[in-house]
């Protein structure tokens, strides 16, 4: 048998080493009666480790004359020349070792990483399967499995089996790298980034993964969803910051041309700035894309009364009350709408059935039902929803100023 200990460092260490099995190996005193088929194994496996792969293949192919049925010789034989990138050579020794132990599941797995080299993806793909046939906790072939869908080009097939490596062992930092890839070709940059990050997160020193989300910082791609823009927007409008909120349902509809609720956001972006054109363009999108959309309806006869096209904005108010029956608000719109063309007795018809349903601001309801009553000449029903509206809200200054229009 032979034992090394070597503790010196760098070159240096494999110098030594390489004199010492060199000697060795060479030496007219060797005796070959004297070796074993496991010396010679072992003295394969030190060459290997130290990158010296000719002579480990000189040494597994002593061990397999002196022992033709030496599994463990067969497979690092074929371990090494995969290193060589001599696939062929590789596969035809995994061959010749899962004959001789069918059961083993790390020499499936070492064949299979041979085939996925050479894009013999399928077979790849098989023998990994076997592999966690044969060991099903097999992490390592999961994630091998992943890769061979990836370049194949089944990403879905290679995120579930990431997935699946990293139910085993959550902390696998290859699961989350090669998982973040998929996602990265797949253009879900978002969810990339985040497993770069976890990948990071669990090897601090993964260049892979440092680099790829250097990639996408320096391409500027979108790290964040179509909602995430979306939901963001939403908090610029609700700040009244709506140059922003713009912005953000752009790039929400960018990402997702589809997203009719980001189109009737950004029309009232664009609404809230007097941007009526855009507003109901917007809008018309929205429908489109959602037809019985009852929210993009009542918003576009907002803009259309805003723009004066009182006819064009009650028709939208009408479909929005037809699709949603109980739509106070749009009741209540219709209304300033009505009064507008002079249609008082519409007008506050449309108040009333708003005051019904009750709207998210009934003093604001009250208000516009005693504006048509005060324009219509009816000042003592104009004067009791002034009051009416200011005992909801006392800070109501359009219906006090109202008020002290009659008094």
């Amino acid at each position: 048998m032979i034992y090394i200990d070597i503790c010196y460092g760098g070159k240096m260490k494999k110098l030594l080493i390489l004199l010492f099995f060199g000697l060795l190996l060479n030496s007219p005193y060797l005796n070959a009666n004297t070796m074993t088929a496991e010396d010679y194994y072992k003295l394969g496996v030190k060459y290997y480790e130290i990158e010296e792969y000719n002579n480990a293949i000189t040494c597994f192919n002593l061990a397999i004359k002196l022992n033709p049925n030496y599994t463990d010789a067969y497979t690092y034989r074929g371990i090494t020349y995969h290193d060589k990138e001599d696939y062929d050579n590789a596969i035809a020794d995994y061959n010749q070792a899962i004959k001789l132990d069918p059961s083993d599941a790390y020499i499936y797995f070492e064949r299979a990483f041979s085939y996925n080299m050479k894009k013999a993806y399928n077979s790849a793909i098989a023998d990994y399967s076997q592999a966690i046939r044969l060991k099903p906790d097999f992490v390592k072939a999961y994630i091998g499995r992943g890769n061979a869908y990836d370049d194949k080009g089944s990403y879905d097939s290679a995120i579930a089996d990431y997935n699946q490596a990293i139910k085993l062992n959550p902390n696998d930092a290859s699961a989350y790298y090669n998982r973040g890839i998929t996602y990265h070709k797949k253009g879900d940059y978002l969810k990339a980034k985040a497993d770069y990050e976890q990948a990071l997160r669990i090897n601090p020193n993964h260049t892979g993964a440092k680099n790829n989300i250097e990639k996408l910082n320096n391409n500027n791609i979108p790290t964040m969803s179509a909602d995430d823009y979306f939901n963001r927007g939403n908090d610029y409008y609700e700040k009244e910051d709506y140059e922003n909120a713009i912005a953000d349902y752009t790039q929400t509809i960018k990402l997702n041309p589809n997203y009719a609720q980001a189109y009737n956001n950004r029309g009232n972006a664009y609404d809230e700035i007097g941007d009526y054109d855009n507003a109901i363009s917007d809008y018309n999108q929205a429908i489109i894309l959602v037809p019985n959309y009852a929210d993009a309806y009542y918003n576009r006869g907002y803009a259309y009364d805003e723009r004066g096209d009182y006819n064009s904005a009650i028709s939208d108010y009408n479909q929005a009350i037809k699709l949603k029956p109980n739509y106070a608000n749009a009741y209540d719109n219709r209304g300033i709408t009505y009064r507008k063309k002079g249609d008082y007795d519409s007008a506050i018809a449309d108040h009333s059935q708003a005051i019904k349903l009750v709207t998210s601001n009934m003093a604001i309801t009250y208000n516009n039902r005693g504006v048509a009553y005060y324009e219509k000449g009816d000042y003592v029903k104009a004067k009791a929803d002034y009051e009416q509206a200011l005992k909801i809200n006392p800070n109501y200054t359009k219906a006090r100023d109202n008020l002290k229009l009659i008094k």
